[in-house]
């Protein structure tokens, strides 16, 4: 059974592992302990509300319906607490390995393996829980130079995977731009500027539409030579980008191509001919030197548009005739019959007869009654491999026909994350001297990582934002006042061996890690 996980489960997956570090796990229940009205607790997998304010009892809550009391609260039975969910506000970044690599500036690739584990575990230096403000979707990195060839975008293609060259760019103001239309594969020589809603044109014949941009903070923080850190606008915030949310326009229109094309012109004229219940779209057709059609731009994305049945007509400008229509009898690919349903009128100069589908090869004639109507079309060529195919019937000796590329169905700008294709989560830990890092050789490390259902010494879910773990110098030290977990606790997400960082009393790191989804 053939099947696609669409664009949005990259983001969705992303999401979910940003929103681990939105959610607080509920605490675990404990006795003789103050409760009010409505507070959260867990115990033995499963979640509970209180029902009434005092302090608990020496019974935990087991039930797994209705309301219990532990013997002065009562507890109402929610929900059982899954696996992940201990993900949710438990979700750290960690340093380790104090000692050295056999090639300190070769590291070795980590081993994912079981016993990879047990030395891993026993050298975590240092912890710090991520909170939201430490994680960004990422988008992959496009830098815009002048010289080089975008592809424009295409709504029949995968953002991430069927693109040869990149469809969007990061310029040096931190903008990030779609290429809308990029003047049949020319090379892009003006830089996209501005942050208007519209579609911008720019004199190299490439058009380019404003996405959103990146902070000066974001840029510090989560920009890496291989990713853009990028967000979807859940407020306003009084972005530029949130305007370019708020313009985008369901069903629109982002370009035409040229489907096909006869004779030459010298001011040709564009319509939007559409049967479905789409609105206000309107084009512009620009020539080559030799007067023929080099591109459909569109002026006026409109609303409402299908593909199917939506043509963009040029003829040249003031030839007259309208009016006629007809349709193609179709038989083993071949069309071997046009006849037409209307006769039209006024076609003076002439009417050519271009023919669309989802074949290749067939012509035809139009001929004109004295009345100067469509009297019949014959066919040339028959082509092949058509199963459906639309007769177009333009006035005049010259005349194009552009197929739509649409938007996102929900437009240009919607939602960067889904229509850029974010395919990571960017992670920036800040490390300063006083965050359990000693300074001196126990507090170098070699190794980074991120980690998650990690427990404190207590064996409960921990919630500090530091911690230290079996490689720091203090962990066995008793008297010591700083946070520790229960060694082996966790289960590893991320490990990366690096090259040794030496840390000093003033010292202070910022690890950015990238996570491919």
């Amino acid at each position: 059974m053939p099947a696609i996980f669409n664009q949005n489960i990259r983001s969705y997956v992303n999401d979910a592992f940003l929103n681990s570090v939105r959610i607080k796990q509920p605490a675990p229940w404990t006795s003789a302990t103050a409760y009010i009205l409505g507070d959260t607790v867990s115990y033995s997998n499963r979640k509970y509300i209180a029902s009434n304010s005092g302090t608990s009892g020496a019974t935990p809550p087991t039930h797994t319906t209705g309301e219990q009391s532990d013997g002065a609260v009562y507890w109402i039975y929610l929900d059982v607490l899954p696996v992940g969910e201990a993900y949710k506000g438990n979700l750290y970044a960690f340093v380790g390995r104090n000692y050295e690599w056999t090639n300190e500036n070769s590291p070795p690739a980590p081993a994912n393996t079981d016993e990879n584990d047990y030395t891993t575990f026993a050298d975590m230096i240092s912890f710090k829980k991520l909170t939201i403000s430490d994680l960004r979707f990422g988008i992959q990195r496009n830098n815009w130079f002048s010289g080089e060839v975008y592809d424009q975008y295409d709504s029949a293609f995968d953002v991430v995977e069927d693109y040869s060259n990149p469809f969007y760019v990061l310029t040096d103001e931190n903008h990030i731009y779609k290429c809308i239309n990029n003047n049949n594969g020319a090379v892009s020589t003006s830089k996209p500027t501005g942050t208007a809603t519209s579609i911008i044109t720019l004199i190299d014949g490439y058009s380019w539409k404003y996405i959103a941009s990146m902070s000066s903070s974001d840029s510090t923080d989560f920009l890496t030579d291989d990713f853009i850190p990028i967000e979807y606008k859940t407020y306003d915030d009084f972005s530029d980008q949130w305007d370019v949310q708020q313009a985008a326009v369901e069903k629109s229109i982002s370009t035409f191509a040229i489907a096909k094309q006869t004779g030459t012109f010298t001011t040709p004229s564009v319509t939007v001919t559409t049967t479905s219940a789409g609105v206000n779209a309107t084009a512009t057709a620009t020539k080559t030197g030799g007067n023929v059609i080099k591109q459909i731009l569109i002026n006026n994305i409109g609303s409402g548009y299908s593909k199917a049945g939506t043509y963009a007509i040029v003829k040249e400008n003031a030839v007259p005739g309208s009016g006629a229509t007809a349709t193609a009898t179709i038989v083993g690919g071949i069309i071997t019959l046009i006849t037409v349903n209307a006769v039209g009128s006024g076609y003076t100069s002439g009417a050519i007869v271009l023919i669309t589908g989802d074949g290749a090869g067939a012509t035809a004639t139009a001929t004109i009654a004295v009345d100067d109507s469509i009297q019949s079309i014959a066919v040339n060529l028959g082509g092949t491999g058509y199963t459906n195919a639309t007769i177009h019937i333009i006035p005049g000796t010259a005349g194009a026909v552009g197929t739509p590329i649409m938007a996102p169905l929900k437009g240009h700008g919607n939602n960067a994350v889904s229509e850029l294709g974010a395919i990571a989560a960017i992670i920036n830990v800040r490390l300063a001297s006083n965050e359990h890092l000693l300074t001196g050789v126990t507090s170098d490390f070699r190794q980074v990582g991120i980690i998650t259902d990690l427990r404190d010494a207590a064996n409960d879910f921990a919630d500090e934002i530091y911690y230290i773990g079996p490689g720091h110098a203090e962990f066995t030290n008793g008297g010591s006042t700083l946070n520790k977990i229960k060694a082996n606790s966790g289960n590893l997400l991320y490990i990366s061996n690096v090259v040794p960082v030496i840390r000093s009393a003033s010292q202070e790191e910022r690890i950015k890690i990238a996570i491919i989804f």
